[in-house]
């Protein structure tokens, strides 16, 4: 067994009849947050539940501390939590018994279960609502209670599907908080399209296209992907028209009668005033991934 927390995938693939999902993923997770970020169809969903055991590949592995997961079996479904996009709660349970019986399923003891809910609850600003209904829950109110069922049993790999999904501004900043402070000691895969949810917190961010990693790295050395190719263009209405036929526009403002568009291009338009602006992981995803979006 290696020092640490270790998930290594090798020449994953994953086929569905004559289509190939994953075309042979090599990755190294250690400990820390990691971002899964691709179109519809890139293949997120796929990777997710090859490695959470729910799905076998056609070719490849996957190994954990340095064994094989096929190996460890059962050891290493217990390692392993889970967070799912869908709210599909039991309405009429409380959220201290759906952790009571979510502990029951994963076989932690009561003693143990009952410290656990009791810190995850505390953790997840949820112990004055425990004894409520879930069915009475707010949207985010469900979404850390997913998160701390996910959390039982303390496993070292945590796999979340979406989890901050139509969420307002303020439930996001406290879930992407709850996952920064759960993921010491732990390997945190989140699959998400709200990309700046991921970009303050994560340890590296794969962006994943059509079955491949297509882009690796820490977000700040994933921005300079964009360098030179992002610009801010003063126009009017006009303006506006003509270059959104032949640019990628990231972004549309109007002051008065003055509209500044951003856009990402090899080469800037002649003939406007520009400017470049600092980039972020949104213009990083629209320039790999633009032809996918049309």
């Amino acid at each position: 067994m290696e020092d640490g927390v270790v998930l290594e995938v090798s020449s994953l693939k994953k086929r569905y009849g004559t289509h190939y999902a994953l075309k042979g993923i090599d990755f190294r997770f250690t400990e820390g947050v990691y971002g899964l970020l691709g179109p519809n169809g890139a293949g997120k969903s796929t990777l997710m539940n090859l490695i959470t055991d729910n799905l076998t590949a056609e070719e490849g592995s996957i190994s954990f501390c340095g064994t094989p997961i096929g190996t460890l079996g059962e050891a290493y479904l217990k390692e392993i939590g889970y967070m799912p996009q869908q709210q599909n709660l039991y309405r009429n349970f409380t959220g201290t018994r759906f952790l009571y019986y979510m502990a029951a399923l994963k076989g932690l003891e009561k003693r143990e279960a009952a410290r656990q809910i009791t810190e995850l609850l505390k953790m997840v600003n949820l112990t004055e609502a425990a004894d409520q209904k879930i069915g009475t829950y707010s949207g985010g109110m469900k979404q850390r209670i997913l998160i701390a069922q996910a959390l039982l049993g303390n496993p070292r790999i945590v796999v979340m599907d979406e989890p901050t999904a139509g969420l307002d501004p303020k439930e996001r900043i406290r879930i992407r908080n709850i996952i920064s402070q759960a993921s010491f000691q732990k390997i945190i895969i989140v699959a998400t399209h709200v990309v700046s949810d991921i970009e303050f917190i994560s340890k590296e961010i794969l962006l994943l296209k059509k079955g491949e990693i297509v882009e690796h790295g820490a977000p700040e050395e994933l921005l300079h992907l964009v360098d030179g190719k992002l610009y801010e263009v003063e126009t009017d209405l006009a303006g506006l028209s003509r270059l959104e036929q032949s640019y990628q526009i990231v972004n549309v403002s109007k002051s008065y009668d003055t509209v500044t568009v951003r856009l990402l291009c090899e080469k800037p338009p002649e003939g406007y005033v520009l400017s470049v602006p600092k980039a972020n992981l949104e213009d990083v995803y629209l320039y790999r991934f633009c032809e996918e979006e049309k």
